[in-house]
């Protein structure tokens, strides 16, 4: 599983400004899992500026606590949907096997506790 993947600015996925990528490898295998763009350092401008603006003029500084918390829960909630799939490619991308990875983390994952203050 090759994939090629781009910058993440502004919230759009958007080409790189500078003309490098980098092959991510599995260090295991030495099998290439992806290639992602260098940034610039325009690039490196433009997310700063990018995340300055949403700051400043986007809803999270308007937000409540708890429209926050709802938020991240969702965040929550999505990740644990695709924890197989993040759990496989933390473990590609470190080359180590699954069940060392789990022993690291200590259960392996977990749950979120919606009722919590």
């Amino acid at each position: 599983m090759n994939r090629t993947y781009q910058l993440y600015i502004g919230g759009q996925w958007v080409e790189s400004d500078g003309a490098e990528d980098l092959t991510v490898i599995n260090p295991a295998t030495e099998e290439p899992l992806g290639t992602v763009p260098q940034a610039s350092p325009k690039d490196v401008v433009r997310a700063i500026e990018a995340a300055r603006h949403a700051f400043d003029e986007g809803p999270w500084p308007r937000m409540k606590p708890r429209e926050r918390a709802e938020l991240l829960l969702r965040l929550a909630e999505v990740m644990e949907r695709r924890k197989d799939e993040l759990i496989d490619l933390v473990v590609r991308e470190a080359g180590a096997t699954l069940e060392p990875s789990c022993r690291a983390r200590g259960s392996g994952h977990r749950r979120v506790n919606r009722d919590a203050p």
